[in-house]
């Protein structure tokens, strides 16, 4: 029962098909001529039958394609020549398409009428590497009505393998097979078929060896002149960048070979570890001035240890006093958001939002309080060429990749874009402080972005070969790819310190190198340094400095401002004590949240129906 209700809705959509037409093929014969230069002598005879009034019937011939290889500006097109047909009323040439009116505008055609028509057709154009080919539609997809009786024989000029012969039917897109004969020479196909519906198509695909067909030409490369300018676009950029670089953002040279042994007068803690790395974290910087603040008599600091053997330590803060009116306006949202009341536990300033107003108020403010460390000309400069750096980069990577836009352009400017960030972004950071990181660190950074950097050229070098670019482009890809990491890099460089930048990041260099000589036991504290130990101890904590207390033996009494258990009347107490608080916070932080868990192609398929080249199709006028 379903095989009939299919048959006769196919009968059904036949039956409207031929109702939607005024004319049908009743017979369609094509015969082609081979020679070894490739042209195609094609003469093709058509019984026409017209069910309405009708001067006669148009036939269109393609002759301009879009490359198959991608290229969006590389136009492929054929040469057609010799023609002549029955009853030629005109010839014209349209959006790539040869349309030949066959017939007469002064009468009408009879009822049935055979066209003969004849041209030549050849197509220097090799789309393949390594093997030569016939890939042509002998009846293409866009004749609007069915065609019955369709023969077709193609005389080739040297024999083929029939395993290399692909015969295809149907719409367009289609893979069906199509039925053919081989002569025994190996020289001339030939196939029928009773019936073709319309916008249907029998195509033709043979592979030959290379050299088949003499003289045909490699595929044109028409994009020289895109990726031409997509290597000078490279190169101004990176060219402008050194020069800008050179004269507005290059910082002065920071000797910071001595050594301080007060902190730098009117710069706490949390200033001056933001000064050394241009950040600050709660657990470094905002604990370091809770125990600034202790020193000072402002507050006190009690330790609870847990009741369970893994339980970390809780701690109290109790305000003793506010701070002076004179304090920074970064130091008092500090304060402010630390005591919300006057006595705390980590837990209620943790679940009041401390985290958030350290970010919101407190970087804000001391971002904006250390604004003149900057020269504001080579900020704006930094922000414009990183901005355009990103610009040309990605301008430059589709210019490159305009043989194949699309996917390819894309996969180059993810490789172009990703290493030029990471590497204006270790720049930065180095600008800030790399040039007092120590030799590990250094060494680390080096070494991850050289990986960087040669993995990103690897991509780019196995996307041009996967998309068989030329070598001139390969070269550019190169050579434009190292001139983004290089304006990248200065870019990332460039903001420049003001004077005033430059004294206090040497006070703060020169102070904690002074701290790192105390803490390694190679300075031997002096008395001044054992009555402000515990300010010592304050910077230390936010300038990260870490220590191992083997190599320095000095007794210390237990602060007035501290209550807990655990002094052990030793310098390294406080070493203990400040990142037991620390981890306290981060403790209370994971309490409170819960933990989270982050979040080119080839043809070497059997062809399909209507993707030769040749087609058109026609109509009736």
């Amino acid at each position: 029962m379903m095989k009939k209700i299919i048959s006769l809705l196919l009968l059904s959509f036949f039956v409207m098909t031929i109702w939607a037409a005024n004319y049908e093929i009743e017979s369609y014969d094509i015969d082609i001529k081979a020679d070894k230069d490739g042209w195609l002598n094609i003469t093709e005879t058509l019984d026409v039958r017209f069910l309405e009034k009708c001067h006669g019937i148009y036939r269109d011939i393609q002759y301009s394609f879009d490359n198959p290889n991608g290229n969006s500006f590389d136009k492929v097109e054929a040469d057609i020549t010799d023609i002549s047909a029955t009853s030629l009323y005109k010839t014209e040439k349209e959006d790539g398409v040869l349309r030949l009116t066959l017939g007469d505008s002064k009468e009408y055609a009879r009822d049935n009428e055979t066209y003969k028509i004849q041209y030549s057709y050849r197509l220097d154009y090799n789309r393949t590497e390594g093997y030569d080919e016939l890939y042509y539609n002998i009846v293409s997809p866009a004749w609007d009505t069915s065609i019955k009786n369709i023969t077709w024989s193609i005389t080739l000029p040297k024999p083929v393998e029939k395993d290399r012969i692909w015969v295809t039917e149907g719409k367009e897109g289609g893979t069906r097979s199509g039925s053919f004969t081989l002569s025994g020479n190996n020289t001339v196909l030939k196939g029928e078929k009773e019936l073709l519906l319309p916008y249907s198509a029998i195509t033709l695909r043979v592979e030959m060896d290379e050299g088949y067909w003499k003289g045909w030409a490699s595929p044109t490369d028409n994009s020289k002149p895109f990726v031409t300018i997509g290597l000078i676009i490279a190169f101004i950029f990176a060219l402008s960048a050194f020069i800008a670089w050179t004269l507005y953002g290059k910082d002065k040279p920071l000797d910071t070979s001595g050594e301080r042994n007060t902190p730098p007068e009117g710069i706490n803690p949390m200033e001056a570890g933001f000064i050394i790395d241009q950040s600050a974290s709660v657990e470094k910087e905002g604990f370091a001035m809770i125990f600034k603040w202790a020193e000072e008599g402002r507050l006190t600091v009690r330790e609870t240890e847990g009741n369970k053997k893994n339980d970390k330590s809780s701690f109290t803060f109790t305000k003793l006093k506010d701070l002076d009116s004179t304090a920074k306006e970064s130091e008092i949202s500090l304060f402010d958001s630390i005591f919300f009341k006057d006595e705390v536990t980590m837990e209620e300033m943790v679940n009041h939002g401390f985290a958030n107003d350290f970010v919101s108020k407190v970087m804000k403010n001391l971002t904006k309080e250390n604004k003149s460390h900057k020269e504001r000309k080579s900020v704006i400069l930094q922000g414009v060429f990183l901005s355009l750096g990103f610009i040309c980069a990605i301008a430059s990577a589709i210019l490159f990749s305009q043989r194949h836009p699309g996917l390819l352009s894309f996969l180059m400017v993810l490789c172009f874009i990703i290493p030029s960030f990471l590497t204006a972004l270790v720049f930065a950071l180095y600008s800030e402080s790399g040039k007092i990181w120590n030799k590990s660190s250094k060494v680390i950074v080096s070494v991850l972005i050289v990986i960087v950097l040669l993995l990103g050229l690897l991509f780019n070098i196995l996307l041009v070969h996967e998309a068989q670019l030329s070598f001139f482009t390969l070269s550019s890809v190169i050579t434009s790819y190292f001139m983004f990491i290089i304006g990248m890099a200065v870019s990332g460089l460039m903001d420049k310190k003001s004077d005033e930048g430059n004294e206090k990041l040497k006070e703060c260099v020169e102070y904690r190198n002074y701290l790192t000589s105390l803490l390694e036991g190679k300075t031997k504290p002096t008395e001044e340094d054992k009555k402000i130990w515990g300010t010592h101890m304050a910077y230390a904590l936010a300038l990260g400095l870490k220590t191992k207390g083997e190599n320095l033996d000095m007794d210390m009494p237990q602060p007035t401002w501290f209550y807990g258990p655990g002094w052990q009347n030793g310098w390294f107490t406080y070493y203990i004590l400040f990142h037991s608080c620390s981890s306290s916070y981060s403790t209370a932080v994971f309490n409170s949240t819960g933990s989270t868990t982050p979040g080119g192609g080839g043809f070497s398929s059997a062809g399909f129906s209507g993707g030769g080249f040749s087609g058109g199709g026609g109509g009736s006028w």
